[in-house]
């Protein structure tokens, strides 16, 4: 089984350990921004040529934790705890991170700069509900309850960023 925060903190760890970027870069990604220009604009510090080796790490750790990860996607999360995705947040974000990068990874017209912008937005807003919670709730609540914040609202830059504020995370409700 796997939490929602745990594949975010080992997506973040095999960005590193496979070496598709250094810390530092994915440190600044996650708080500055996920966009494909964000990730564009990091030029020679992302190895894009990497990201397979990285995809294959995660479908490993996926597949070790008792998920499917060839069919991990917004509908069907087997191992994830809670079961599959709900809501307007974490469907979007799993096809997203893992649905299409499965469907596309070995087409001609497979865009690693996608691919990893979206794997950042996944890690942002998955380590970012942790930081915002006891670590006992972050694992137990479902982003599906998240406020209002549409999927384009979750990945875009929120304007406290642009004033050099962290950025506000989603709240839950009961």
């Amino acid at each position: 089984m796997f939490s929602d925060t745990e594949i975010a903190k080992e997506m973040g760890r095999q960005l590193v350990k496979r070496g598709v970027m250094d810390k530092q870069t994915l440190s600044s990604l996650i708080n500055d921004g996920t966009t494909e220009n964000d990730v564009r604009d990091k030029g020679n510090t992302i190895d894009q040529g990497k990201f397979k080796d990285y995809w294959k790490e995660m479908e490993k750790w996926v597949n070790n934790n008792g998920g499917d990860f060839n069919k991990l996607s917004g509908n069907l999360a087997q191992g994830r705890e809670g079961g599959n995705p709900r809501g307007l947040t974490a469907k979007p974000l799993y096809n997203d991170a893992f649905k299409d990068v499965n469907i596309h990874i070995n087409s001609s017209g497979f865009k690693p700069i996608k691919a990893i912008s979206n794997q950042l937005r996944f890690i942002e807003i998955y380590q970012g509900l942790q930081q915002s919670q006891s670590p006992s709730r972050a694992s137990s609540q479902s982003p599906s309850r998240a406020s209002s914040q549409s999927p384009s609202r979750a990945s875009s830059q929120s304007p406290s960023r642009a004033s050099g504020q962290s950025p506000s995370r989603p709240k839950f409700r009961r």
